[in-house]
């Protein structure tokens, strides 16, 4: 019986044993499979975030490069936002715009930033519409040319802080590229005013001694009568002081005073001093000594409404003068000729001013910002 009983004992602890095997490895298995249930809930969770980020949210949560977002378009090129923040930050460098500059007003509608953004759209235009129209006409870059290239981008990007170029989006390559069309820009103007004939002008040089009759006021302009563009005479006492004054510095002149001293004693000089002209252009009485006066000669005391007058050849042909308002002559001749061939070519390319396509971008655009840069 106790044999019997130890049997039994024996089997039940086997039992036992058996159960809490059983339960240990039910449980461990509950574990794993809830440990993958999780996995894959999450890998479901990771899988539906991605596809609800590509499929509603692509533009929020992606970051575009400036090179990659449109800002207006010229004809069927598209200029992008890193090309318009160079030309903006450069133009702000170059021409010392500062916030006071911005915040003045332009016009009735609108702000100098306004215009300034206006005017850096129609330059990229410009050069845009000027390099496709010298490739059509076969002009091209030189080796020398592609070498002044080189050397004007590197002293570019040198003159740019590089953290602000990266935080712009502006590389090298774009900067490189927008110096290539603007080479080939200056090309086409170049071949269009090069035939551009302009006729030699002999100039002279005048110092003019002026005794006033009419009153003046301190910046050496006439004092005119109220609501009217008549000046305002000076009394017959007055005028007389006037005439005696230039009859005595006739004398001194005569006798070698120099004639800018001569304007300081009588107090004349804000009015006085030299001009250039052609003698042509002085106006009578004064032309005709300025077509009959020698090198250094003087003229008598000349009795014209406004003043009394004393007249000095400097210079009866005086090249550096001729040279200088040629120079403006020319510089405006040509403009105007360019200006003119500009309006044929945005015909041939099809771009019109009026109806260029801008983007959001473009339109949020503010010199604001890249005063900051700059001054940082």
């Amino acid at each position: 019986e106790s044999k019997c009983m130890g049997k039994k004992h024996q089997i039940k602890e086997e039992n036992k044993n058996t159960l809490e095997k059983g339960l240990q490895e039910s449980r461990q298995e509950g574990r794993i499979k809830k440990r993958r249930t999780g996995i894959a809930i999450g890998f479901l969770i990771v899988i539906a975030t991605v596809v609800v980020v590509f499929l509603f949210g692509k533009n929020r949560f992606t970051f575009r490069e400036p090179s990659e977002v449109k800002a207006f378009q010229v004809g069927d090129n598209m200029v992008y936002m890193d090309e318009v923040n160079f030309c903006i930050l450069e133009n702000v460098k170059s021409f010392g715009i500062d916030t006071e500059a911005l915040g003045e007003q332009i016009e009735d509608d609108m702000s100098a930033d306004e215009y300034y953004k206006q005017k850096i759209m129609d330059a990229i235009m410009d050069y845009k519409v000027e390099a496709r129209i010298a490739k059509n006409k076969g002009l091209s870059l030189t080796e020398e040319d592609l070498a002044e290239v080189n050397k004007d981008v590197v002293s570019c990007m040198e003159s740019i802080d590089g953290g602000v170029l990266r935080k712009l989006g502006i590389t090298q390559d774009k900067i490189m590229d927008i110096y290539k069309e603007r080479y080939l820009a200056q090309k086409l103007e170049e071949q269009v005013v090069s035939n551009l004939e302009t006729e030699d002008v002999s100039y002279c040089t005048m110092y003019m001694l002026l005794f006033p009759k009419v009153e003046m006021d301190e910046n050496g302009d006439y004092v005119r009568k109220e609501d009217t563009d008549e000046p305002i005479l000076l009394s017959d006492e007055e005028i007389d002081k006037r005439k005696a004054e230039a009859d005595a510095a006739y004398d001194e002149l005569q006798n070698g005073a120099d004639i800018e001293e001569i304007a300081k004693k009588y107090g004349v000089e804000v009015y006085s001093g030299a001009e250039s002209n052609t003698p042509e252009t002085f106006g009578e009485p004064f032309s005709e000594y300025a077509k009959t006066l020698k090198e250094g000669e003087i003229s008598p005391v000349i009795d014209i409404l406004s003043c009394y007058a004393i007249l000095k050849m400097m210079n009866p042909n005086d090249e550096e003068v001729a040279e200088q308002i040629m120079g403006y002559y020319r510089s405006d001749l040509e403009d105007k000729t360019i200006e003119e061939n500009r309006i044929k070519w945005y015909d041939e390319v099809g771009v019109s001013k009026d109806e260029t396509w801008t983007s959001s971008a473009w339109k949020k655009v503010t010199l604001y910002d890249f005063v900051g840069n700059v001054e940082e």
